[in-house]
Parts: C-alpha cells; structure tokens; sequence
C-alpha cells in the first residue's frame, strides 16, 4: 500500500464521520435520471505529499494514468480549451457545439499579462521566476477569472498553484475548490505530482549519465565482438547479417554515389526531407504515431517503392552526413551545456548503475547473439546491429558500427534504433497502463 493509499484512506474515513450532508439543500449538479446529486462534505482538507520518498500514485484501484497526465498537459502544455486537442473524451459533456469548454482552464492560462520583464502567460511566468528570482515569494497561477466566469463551461476545481523554492527543492501548492474525493482525488494528486517532479534540466541531468553509460558500453561490446569474429571467422559475415549471400548482391542494391553533388540535387534532398517530415507531423496528428517514427515508415516505403531517383537519392545522402558531422554533435554539446545539472550528472554516475547499464545492455547483446545464431544469421553481424538500440539514436549508431568496423549494417542499425526503440517505447507503455498502474 501507499502513503497515497493511506492518506485517500483516512480522508474518507474523516469525511464520513465528520463530514456534513447536504441532503436538505438545493445542489447544482443531477444523476443522469435527474436527481440531486447529494453528498457528504468536509471543508478544508490538507494533505502533504513529500515527493523525494514516492510517487503519489493509488495502488487501490486501477489508476488511468496516462489520461490524467495528457489533461493536465492540455491545461500547462498546450494551454487549450478545445477538447480536440485531448486524447481523452473525459471534457466532452462540457464542450459547446464548437468542441470549446469556454474561457477555463488552458484559456486562462495562456493570456498574455503585462510585467517589468515584458509579456508572459502565466505558466511562461512561472518557469521565468524559477529561473531567474527562484527566493521570489509571487511565484503562482490562479486561473478562477471572476471575469470570465460567465463564459466557462464549468467554473476551475484546482484553480491555483503556488510554488516556492527551498534550498534545492522545489514546492508546491494546489488549491481546490471542491473535489470528488472518490473520483478525482487520486487523479489530480497524481497530476500535479508530475507537473512539480522534476523539471526538464533534472530529468536530462538523471537520464543524460544512462544513455552515455550505455552508448560506451555498446561501443566497447562492439569492438569486442569484431576481435571475437577475426578469431572465429564462421560466426560472422563481415557485415552481412544473413549466410550465403553474395556480396555481388548487396554490391547492386546500392546506388554508386558520386559523391559530387550540385546544389540542386543538395536542395532536393532537403525538401524531400522536410516533405517526409511534414507527412510525419501530419500522421502523427491523425493517428497519434511519433513525427520521425512516421517519417521513417514512410522514407522506408520510398525506397521500396523506388519513389526517389539516384540523384534524389544522392541528395539526400549529402544532408545526412552534414546534420550527423556537422550539427548533430554541436547541438547535442549545446543543450547538454545549457540546461543539464552537472552535479546531478555526476552524481548519477555510481557504481550500481554502472552495474545495471553494463549488465543490461550485455544481456540485450546477448540475446542478439543467440537470436541470430538460432535462426541461421550472423550471429555477431545481428550482436552488433544490437548494439545500436542502446546508442544515442543515429549519432550513436554512427560511433557504434566503426567499433564493429561493420559500417555497411547502418541501414539495419536505423531500423534497430528507430522501429525497435519506438516498439520497446510503445510495448512498455502498454505494460505500465494496463498491469502496474
């Protein structure tokens, strides 16, 4: 059980010994068939939640996680009040005929106020006192518009946040009018549990020492396992995944570049970039599939198709290597200078997790490996396209393969680490929302 499960627990059991009925009253809100909807009320509860000992998320019942999360990011995000913009359906009912909840929540959030620093909404005010006047004691949103009232759907429930900075620790309160202690409780803790968690420098600043942890150890099993295939020649294709295949073939599959490209052909592969991109972008708003995910289905469908001439081709090959040489490292060099924590970069380098990266990405070789070997491949050509799915994207595919010297399964370690990522992504997220939360 969790200190969440305790608190919702005494609360109720407060609520009804303590609590005041309203069935003598006249109440705004009906059942379906049109009876008052009474209830049992306590005013003024507080509850604490300290962050740094769990996550305050009920283990009692099933918690739909991922819905509470996308809400509370259609109000602080996108600062919308269109249910369109909501993957759930759960502010239908209060939609008008346009698919608008009127001037609450996200609408409020989003005008602009005028301050000593220029123009801000008040969720950008916010990040901006963080920022730069973290012992600020005005650090708020409040979103309960007298003004507009009359033009809201449904008047705010958690109408304000107040934020303070103590030392290193950030806090938090969130006001509610009323809440339905058995419906929303769990969910809006839960919600601005993770709107305060942690924020983006953190996050890169924990997650930054993983993946750099295991793009190392990917590259130095990469190596390893080309010294393995030089001493046994039968378990490798010296870039072939697959046995008895010519390499005459592989030879004519691929396009001879010049390597001389115009500026024409240059700007080609551009826009067809961009156009894949846009595509992408478009997919995922119809059906909700990551931009490049998408855009990489539909480059993969390109080139079956034989949608794209050598030049085109050619072009596009041009671009690639100037982002993965030229912009890739300076952007990457770039954002982790400006807003990673060093100190929780360092301090995240320990050796337990050193321990569960290295182990974690050799048993994810490992079964690369026999994989491989049980269905008739290259046993270390398939061990190292392995590799690539704990690198850093494309750029750590890049460092991988010449550790292997198997640069020629780079189309297969984009697909590893594009297709099998997203898949290990979506398969997880799965997992979480219907079996652990």
């Amino acid at each position: 059980m969790s200190l969440a499960d305790e608190l919702f627990i005494e609360n109720c059991r407060d609520i009804i010994a303590n609590g005041v009925s309203d069935e003598d009253c006249h109440v705004r809100p009906h059942w379906e068939d049109g009876t008052p909807a009474h209830t049992i009320k306590k005013f003024c509860i507080v509850n604490r939640y300290d962050l740094q000992k769990e996550f305050p998320i009920m283990t009692l019942r099933r918690v739909y996680y991922r819905s509470a999360i996308d809400e509370i990011l259609w109000i602080y995000q996108k600062k919308s009040n269109r249910v369109a913009d909501l993957s759930s359906h759960i502010w239908d009912a209060w939609a008008d005929e346009s698919g608008s909840i009127g001037k609450a929540y996200g609408y409020q959030l989003a005008v602009k106020h005028q301050y000593p620093e220029g123009e801000f909404d008040q969720v950008d005010r916010v990040l901006y006192d963080l920022k730069h006047n973290p012992a600020s004691r005005r650090i708020m949103t409040n979103i309960y518009n007298f003004q507009d009232l009359h033009e809201m759907a449904l008047y705010p429930c958690a109408y304000s946040m107040t934020f303070n900075v103590s030392g290193n620790t950030l806090n938090a309160i969130l006001n509610q009018r009323s809440q339905d202690m058995l419906t929303a409780n769990g969910w809006n803790v839960m919600q601005y549990a993770t709107l305060l968690h942690m924020d983006q420098g953190v996050a890169l600043g924990r997650v930054l020492p993983m993946v750099m942890l295991g793009g190392l150890t990917a590259i130095i099993i990469s190596g390893c396992l080309n010294q393995l295939g030089k001493r046994f020649p039968h378990l490798t294709g010296e870039g072939q995944l697959m046995p008895n295949r010519a390499n005459a073939d592989a030879t004519v599959s691929q396009p001879a570049f010049s390597g001389k490209a115009d500026v024409t052909t240059i700007a080609s592969g551009a826009l067809l970039a961009v156009l894949l991109y846009m595509l992408g972008m478009l997919g995922h708003k119809l059906i909700g599939l990551p931009a490049p995910v998408g855009m990489l289905f539909m480059a993969v469908l390109v080139k079956l198709c034989n949608g794209a001439s050598p030049r085109l081709l050619e072009g596009s090959q041009v671009v690639y290597k100037f982002f993965q040489t030229s912009v890739t490292y300076p952007i990457l060099f770039a954002v982790g200078v400006a807003i990673t924590p060093w100190h929780e970069l360092v301090a995240a380098f320990t050796v337990s997790n050193l321990l569960v990266i290295v182990s974690t990405v050799s048993a994810l070789v490992a079964t690369g490996f026999f994989v491989g070997k049980k269905i008739g491949m290259h046993p270390i050509d398939v061990a190292i396209v392995s590799c690539c799915q704990s690198g850093q994207g494309g750029t750590g595919d890049v460092a991988i393969l010449p550790a292997g010297n198997r640069m020629s399964l780079m189309p297969f370690a984009q697909i590893a680490t594009r297709i099998g990522g997203a898949i290990n992504v979506s398969v997880s997220l799965l997992i979480l929302g219907n079996f652990l939360v």
